[in-house]
């Protein structure tokens, strides 16, 4: 089985303060798509620092003021006013990010990988090309896909996006959406909102907010999904915030 390589980073503060605390509720935020070298999360845009397959490690240099950025293979460095941030790896399988006073160190497995900081511990294990569970403070989710669906499900239920001639549908507990595409380019959308479902994520950012820095994993990098209409069905991506 091909290497998967995964990288699940979380952000902290500054050693003494305070951080936040999170249920899985919390974790919500609009993402749209990447579009070149850049993604836009919650209406602001973040530039890629670094690429990797499973995603990428981001910054928002409009907020950092004179900040210095050194990127080289597997490696950047950023100073700003508010400390340096150093991405690098220590060893083939780990790749590491320091702050003043802190590390985030992620281990990477054959079939998936796992990341410790602050206490904290997230995962994922990939089962297949089709399926993978991602385990965060909380919960347990799993993704299940096939040529034309993917179903989520964890403590909060399940959800089924279903592929279909003229869009698709949505179907959990909440009721049934169904999305149909019109021949003018626009969409029509009837049944319960979306936002009603449960597990509508389709990645994850952890972000250093004192230090504008963060990574963007993308689970559609991880295993395969069907083409649905991405902008409208997984809109949404787990978001930590420290």
């Amino acid at each position: 089985m091909k290497r998967i390589l995964l990288s699940f980073l979380f952000s902290l503060l500054l050693p003494g303060a305070a951080s936040a605390q999170f249920g899985y509720d919390n974790f919500d935020a609009q993402l749209d798509y990447r579009q070149r070298g850049s993604y836009i999360v919650n209406g602001q845009r973040q530039t890629v620092l670094m690429d990797q397959f499973w995603g990428s490690v981001v910054f928002m240099p409009e907020r950092m003021g004179a900040a210095k950025v050194k990127t080289g293979f597997d490696e950047a460095l950023v100073e700003s006013g508010a400390g340096t941030v150093k991405v690098y790896r220590p060893s083939l399988n780990v790749l590491a990010v320091t702050y003043p006073g802190g590390e985030m160190r992620i281990e990477e497995q054959a079939d998936g990988g796992t990341v410790t900081c602050g206490g904290q511990r997230y995962s994922v294990k990939i089962e297949g090309p089709q399926k993978m569970t991602v385990e965060v403070p909380g919960d347990v989710i799993t993704y299940s896909t096939s040529i034309d669906e993917v179903t989520v499900s964890g403590k909060r239920g399940s959800v089924t996006y279903r592929k279909l001639p003229e869009g698709y549908s949505v179907k959990s507990a909440a009721g049934t959406t169904t999305y149909k595409a019109q021949l003018n380019g626009g969409f029509t959308l009837e049944g319960v909102p979306l936002q009603q479902h449960p597990y509508g994520y389709w990645g994850c950012e952890f972000y250093l907010t004192r230090y504008q820095v963060g990574v963007i994993v993308e689970f559609n990098r991880l295993i395969s999904f069907p083409a649905l209409p991405r902008q409208i069905t997984f809109d949404e991506a787990i978001v930590v915030n420290f």
